[in-house]
């Protein structure tokens, strides 16, 4: 069976006790290593998040191929 990584962007606020992280879908990969490599080279946004929020991107593996990606 086919391996399938998704790359997802996690934002979470400042207080993350107190808010849920918005997770975005950014890209279908075949390996960890392609996968991570795409999250080392994604470049954040030079305006600075509103209330400090910590953009993460997440390598997150699917069950299996057919898997659906994380809504937007």
């Amino acid at each position: 069976m086919e391996m399938v990584i998704w790359l997802v962007l996690a934002v979470a606020g400042p207080n993350s006790y107190n808010s849920s992280p918005v997770m975005m879908h950014v890209g279908t990969y075949s390996s960890h290593s392609a996968c991570q490599s795409a999250a080392k080279g994604a470049t954040y946004p030079v305006k600075p998040l509103a209330n400090n929020a910590q953009p993460t991107f997440i390598c997150i593996q699917a069950n299996d191929a057919g898997s659906k990606p994380p809504l937007n």
